[in-house]
Order: structure tokens, then C-alpha cells, then sequence
């Protein structure tokens, strides 16, 4: 009488790109493995020799008394899952380090690559250049694909700023501001007092107050460079003329009583 065999396989689906499945699940156990794909010596499934479809799987037992009988059980070969990925944005700047990834489809896949963490890509730890990024996704089936797109690192502008005058009196309220290079549409100044290209003292204040000039170049990536400008405020001035009476018949009289006196001081006045 021939041997009861069943084959009744405990995986019976399988992804186009695997190449090593190993078969279970036909009994009784020490029998072999044939079909389309099969090797019969491993009992390994080759799926993407296989192809797209159902394969029947053939379960071969012998008994000892060299009796043989058969079992088959199907195998079904399923597609890759269909995903696409293109990045909203395809360029960092080396100072960023927190650039979300998007783009891939279907959502709920995995991101990696340099300087990838999560869904978020560092340039900072991925440095200067073009890094290819790889999104995988994995479908209900077990089944996985990827797409890969990429992310170029650029480096900061070199941006200067230099003011040909750094000392201010409160009560200037006119100053403007040059020297942030590069220049152009992509450079802004700020800090206290500022608006627009002009500096005022009187609003910034008496103190010390740094003068930021920012750049952002045609990648976005943005780099700036300061200057500390000083804003004294006015000195104590007192007048008390010495002589505040004079004569007709005298044609000079000298000026004192103004304080402080010294270098930068000076009296002004009808008939002086």
C-alpha cells in the first residue's frame, strides 16, 4: 500500500524578488521537493526564477519498504509593490540638521542613507555632496520595494560685513549701513536701531549693539557676519560766561566760563 503523504504548504505565497524560500510542510518528513524553481537536492523555492503566478509544488515520499507516493500544494508568486520617490526638495545646506524627508509612495516605508535618522536627514553628519537616499516599502504581503532619490550638501556663502564707522552719538539718527558682502537682494541687516539699511542711534540706544548682516544665496543657504557699533551719549555741557557785560568802545572780550573745556570745545554767538 503506498504511504499517506500530504503537502500542505506553510508558506504557499512568496515575493517576486526572493530566491530562497525554503519549503515546509509536507509529511511525512524526509521526502522531497519538486516544481518550477525548486531545488530538489535544498528544497529552495526561487521565486524570481519562478515568475509572476501560481506554480504547483510537489511533495515525493517513499517509505522504507520503497513504496512512493506524491502530494502537491500551489505557490503563489506575487508582484513587488509599485513605489515611487522624488523629494519635495533636493538640496541642504551643511549648517541644517533637521531637513524632513518626504516624497516616497506608498506612505508608511523606511528611509536610509547618509546621515538619515528616522525621517529626518542630517547634512551635517552626511557632509558636503550628492547622498543617495533609499526609501523601501513593505506591503501587506511581506512584499518589498525601493526607490532611491538624492540630496545634494551645499556648502555656506562666505559672508564679511565691515562699517566704516563703528562710533555713534545718540543723536544720530542717519547712518547708513554698507560693507555685507555679497551683496544684493539676498543680504539683510538687523539689530537694534535698524530699519532697512539705516542705522539710529537714538533709537538703539546708549551701548554697545552688534550689527548682523545675513546672506542667503540661490540655494537658500543662508551664513552671516557682525559688527559691534558703539553709541556714546552726548557730554554735560554748562556755560556761565566770566564776563557776560561788555562795552561798545570794546572790540575784544574773552570768552570763558564753558565747561568742559579742551580740544573740541568752541564758543559761537553774534560778534564772536
Amino acid at each position: 500500500e503506498l504511504p499517506p503523504t500530504n503537502l500542505f504548504l506553510e508558506e504557499d505565497t512568496d515575493c517576486i524578488d526572493n530566491t530562497s524560500l525554503a519549503l515546509s510542510g509536507g509529511s511525512p518528513g524526509g521526502g522531497e521537493y519538486s516544481g518550477t524553481a525548486v531545488n530538489s537536492l535544498t528544497g529552495i523555492f526561487n521565486a524570481n526564477s519562478a515568475g509572476l503566478g501560481s506554480h504547483t509544488i510537489t511533495y515525493t515520499y517513499t517509505d522504507p519498504f520503497g513504496c512512493i507516493n506524491t502530494a502537491t500544494d500551489v505557490m503563489e508568486v506575487l508582484d513587488s509593490p509599485i513605489i515611487t520617490f522624488d523629494l519635495t526638495d533636493s538640496i541642504d545646506c551643511i549648517s541644517n540638521n533637521i531637513f524632513p524627508l518626504d516624497g516616497g509612495n506608498p506612505a508608511g516605508g523606511t528611509f536610509s542613507g547618509p546621515g538619515v535618522s528616522g525621517t529626518n536627514f542630517d547634512a551635517t553628519i552626511a557632509g558636503l555632496g550628492t547622498h543617495p537616499i533609499v526609501y523601501e516599502f513593505i506591503d501587506i504581503d511581506g512584499c518589498n520595494n525601493t526607490a532611491v532619490d538624492s540630496i545634494t550638501v551645499k556648502e555656506l556663502p562666505v559672508v564679511t560685513f565691515t562699517l566704516g564707522d563703528t562710533e555713534e552719538c545718540v543723536t544720530a539718527n542717519t547712518y547708513t549701513l554698507n560693507g555685507g558682502s555679497p551683496s544684493g537682494a539676498g543680504g539683510i541687516y538687523s539689530g537694534a536701531g535698524v530699519t532697512g539699511t539705516n542705522f539710529d542711534a537714538s533709537v538703539a540706544g546708549v551701548g554697545t549693539h552688534t550689527i548682523t548682516y545675513t546672506y542667503r544665496d540661490a540655494n537658500r543657504c543662508i551664513n552671516t557676519a557682525s559688527v559691534d557699533m558703539v553709541v556714546y551719549d552726548l557730554p554735560n555741557v554748562t556755560l556761565t560766561l566770566t564776563d557776560d557785560e561788555a562795552c561798545p568802545h570794546e572790540n575784544t572780550v574773552t570768552l570763558g566760563g564753558g565747561s568742559p573745556t579742551g580740544v573740541g570745545s568752541i564758543y559761537s554767538g553774534p560778534g564772536v
